[in-house]
């Protein structure tokens, strides 16, 4: 059962039996259990993850981090593709943002403009050839930090950023 049918399930479970259940002290922790629970779980489904946890939550909406460790312009490809590899570069990447050339106007050359930056990306996580991407076509949908900071927790306050990520 999908998160949101069993919110709207919870949801129509609380109203329908509300007045019943504040008539004791136990009831209303169960009632905020519940609330707390329906919070939890849409907020589960907007979840920030490393590049190398991409690989398990393919065909599901994620937001993706990491560093860009290697890029590449396929200029005389067919659709003129870009990859932003994440991580390591390849062809052990992480993860990879795929930016199509008819993008390429509204995105820009994220190829030189964010080497070894950190980035996050947000949209459908889909496999290619084993290895987990997302296809960016709107620049809102990518984030970065021009200087990344250290790495250890990836950590993006007090830096620098673009389109709007927020911690």
């Amino acid at each position: 059962m999908s998160i949101e049918r069993l919110s709207k399930r919870m949801i129509h479970f609380t109203a329908r039996t509300a007045p019943a259940l504040m008539k004791s002290p136990r009831s209303v922790v169960t009632s905020c259990f519940l609330f707390l629970l329906i919070s939890f779980s849409t907020s589960a489904q907007t979840t920030k993850i490393t590049a190398a946890e991409a690989k398990d939550h393919v065909g599901k909406n994620r937001t993706v981090r990491g560093k860009v460790a290697s890029t590449h312009f396929a200029s005389k490809s067919k659709g003129e593709p870009t990859f932003l590899n994440l991580d390591e570069p390849y062809p052990k990447e992480a993860f990879t943002i795929l930016i199509g050339g008819s993008d390429r106007a509204k995105l820009g050359a994220f190829e030189t403009k964010y080497k070894d930056a950190a980035v996050c990306v947000t949209g459908k996580i889909t496999s290619f050839r084993g290895k987990p991407e997302i296809i960016a076509t709107e620049p809102s949908q990518i984030s970065a930090s021009v200087s990344p900071p250290h790495f250890g927790h990836f950590p993006f306050a007090g830096t620098s950023r673009i389109s709007g990520w927020h911690t």
